[in-house]
């Protein structure tokens, strides 16, 4: 890689051979660097194919500490001769994540085995304490928001399992901040000074169906257009009253697709809910472990080592780039600038007098 990223200024002297532009781009092209980038991945999935079999086979009554310690030591004896990547940086992820989430399923999978993968919960909102020292009530959270899974969030059974569901709700959801957009851009152009909007006190679809009752759409006008030279001009059309109105109800349709949306996504959304509320003790052991190992920490840890990657060569091209910048300007060229600069103060305080 070298070779390809560097050239010969002078005896043990070196310059960039690339645009530093073009570095991060040479650098992950390169044949050195993705020889690197598949040893890594290689590596990786060795561990992880390994470390996969010993979790599959994880049960009820488990030693939390012994699964974490075996991981993490072959994961470091793993990657101990690589030259780039930093051994604890990568073992730094697995421990973060094992604080963070892998602890919690492992000591409940200890507790009651794979089965604690179909437990969850309603969350509440404890009650506050009156003035008169007596609790209100909890208050449990409604929807999606209020289901905590013990092993399984409902958004990871959502993606593997209810995925045309989630979409269609987004689809809503994409219908909504389109309209909301025009809704925002119309009331934009109509509050200016000679807008639509001026004189109304609030900009709502009450208030617009109230204005929009004043005006009543008229036909277009055609204005004939006198010929000139021999060439005939396209007949302007003048549209009066009727401009207003048809913005008035553009406005209003917009609020009437919003409702309707918002009212879509209310009732797909109930029936996503209800969708994983069944799935959740439907669950067999062999989804459960699917779920767990596959979908959330397999997929966790490979995230992890693609941002290692990244930050290692996001490492490598910045290093390049501050030592051809740092050294792009000779030292010659320095001292000739020196000397040209300090020859020129001498020069002007000789004509003020100054001697020494």
């Amino acid at each position: 890689m070298k070779n390809d990223l560097f050239q010969q200024l002078r005896t043990d002297f070196l310059e960039l051979k690339v645009p530093a532009s073009e570095l991060k781009t040479t650098i992950l092209n390169h044949p050195e660097f993705k020889a690197f980038d598949s040893q890594v991945k290689n590596t990786f999935n060795t561990w992880l194919a390994t470390q996969m079999r010993q979790w599959q086979s994880l049960e009820q009554g488990v030693q939390p500490k012994q699964v974490i310690d075996e991981a993490s030591q072959s994961l470091l004896a793993a990657f101990a001769d690589n030259a780039l990547l930093d051994t604890y940086d990568i073992y730094q992820h697995l421990m973060s994540y094992w604080s963070d989430t892998m602890q919690d399923d492992v000591y409940s999978l200890a507790i009651d085995g794979w089965k604690a993968g179909n437990e969850y919960q309603r969350l509440v909102i404890k009650g506050k304490k009156g003035k008169d020292g007596k609790s209100k009530g909890d208050k449990e959270i409604t929807g999606l928001a209020g289901i905590e899974g013990r092993m399984i969030t409902p958004n990871l059974l959502i993606s593997v399992y209810f995925t045309a569901m989630q979409l269609a709700i987004q689809e809503q959801e994409a219908i909504v901040e389109t309209a909301q957009a025009r809704m925002t851009e119309i009331e934009e152009e109509q509050s200016s000074e000679e807008g639509l909007f001026t004189d109304l006190e609030k900009v709502n679809a009450t208030e617009i169906g109230k204005l929009l009752k004043q005006l009543k759409p008229v036909k277009k006008v055609k204005v004939p257009v006198e010929e000139t030279y021999g060439m005939v001009a396209e007949s302007a059309a003048s549209y009066g009253v009727q401009n207003n109105f048809e913005i008035l109800e553009e406005y209003l349709l917009q609020d009437i697709t919003i409702k309707g949306a918002n009212a879509k996504i209310k009732k797909l959304n109930a029936d996503l809910e209800k969708a994983v509320l069944a799935k959740y003790p439907a669950l067999s052991e062999s989804e459960i472990k699917d779920l767990v190992l596959v979908h959330k920490w397999q997929a966790h840890l490979e995230n992890a080592l693609q941002q290692e990657q990244e930050r290692i060569s996001q490492n490598l091209t910045q290093r390049i780039k501050e030592l051809a910048e740092r050294y792009e300007t000779t030292l010659s060229s320095l001292e000739t600038a020196a000397n040209d600069a300090a020859s020129k103060v001498k020069s002007h305080l000789e004509k003020m007098g100054w001697t020494w």
